[in-house]
Parts: C-alpha cells; structure tokens; sequence
C-alpha cells in the first residue's frame, strides 16, 4: 500500500515553476499579439485619418472636374459649329468664284456694281445694257450665313 501511496503522491505532485513559466511564455505571446494589434489599429485610425482628407479634396476636385468636362463639351460643339460654318463659307467662296466674269475684264466694274444698283435703278440699267455681257440673271446675289454667336456661346457665369 505505501508503494501506491507514493505513486499517488508522485501523480498528483505538480511543478509550479514549469506550469508557471509555460504560462508565462503564453501570456507573453498573447501580450506581443495584442501590441501588434494596437500598432495595426493605431496604423489604420492613421490611414482613416488620411482617406478622410483626402476623400474631402477628391470632392471638391469632382466639382471642378465636372466643369471643366462642361467647358470642353461646350468648346466642342463650338468648333463643330465653326467647322459647318467655315464649310459653308468655303462652298459660297467656290460658288461666287465660279459665277465671277472673266478676270480679263475690269473687276471693280463688278464689285462696284450692287453698290450703285441699290442707289440708283437707273445706273443699274445703263450698266446692264452697256454691253458688258453680264445680266443680273447670271449673278447671283450672296446670301449671309448664319454663322455662330461667340457671345451666347462663352457667356460668363
């Protein structure tokens, strides 16, 4: 019986000092986990912080980012309305060309002659019937094209 005693006591005999330095060592683990988690959430408050200015500037760049496409979307349409109308000019320019007299005649007589028709409609009919081989008929008159408005395009806000 004593032999059974003494198995017993020897189980139920505890090292403290080994129980106590393994706990040690876990609490000591548990504790550096803890620091690199109060560094990961010091670093991302830091980085919320950031964000936050940063998301404000974004905002406001967002405004500025919205007018400006506006502007470029308005000076678009602008130089899309100049290209039609410059095509427009260039067509009556062919045109005028082609219904022009001969160079070889005196080309003031000409450019001269819807100034004097509207003054008078009697030089207009002397200049008519003098021979020059030109009829009224066969000159077109120019029509204004209507070209864009810069003022209502680039009005200020």
């Amino acid at each position: 019986m004593e032999d059974t005693i003494k198995d017993y006591t020897d189980y139920l005999k505890t090292n403290t000092s080994t129980e106590v330095s393994s706990l040690e060592e876990t609490i000591e683990n548990i504790m550096m986990r803890l620091e690199e988690y109060k560094g990961t959430l010091d670093m991302i408050k830091t980085e919320r912080v950031e964000i936050e200015s940063s998301y404000e500037t974004v905002k406001t760049m967002k405004r500025d980012i919205i007018d400006l496409v506006q502007r470029i979307d308005a000076m678009e349409v602008f130089i899309s309305r100049v290209h039609q109308d410059m095509n427009t000019l260039e067509t009556q320019l062919v045109e005028a060309e082609q219904d022009f007299p001969d160079k070889q005649e005196n080309p003031l007589k000409y450019l001269l002659k819807p100034i004097f028709s509207k003054i008078s409609s009697e030089v207009s009919n002397e200049t008519n019937s003098s021979g020059s081989g030109m009829s009224n008929a066969t000159v077109s008159s120019y029509e204004k094209v209507n070209i864009i408005n810069t003022e209502e395009l680039f009005k200020t806000k």
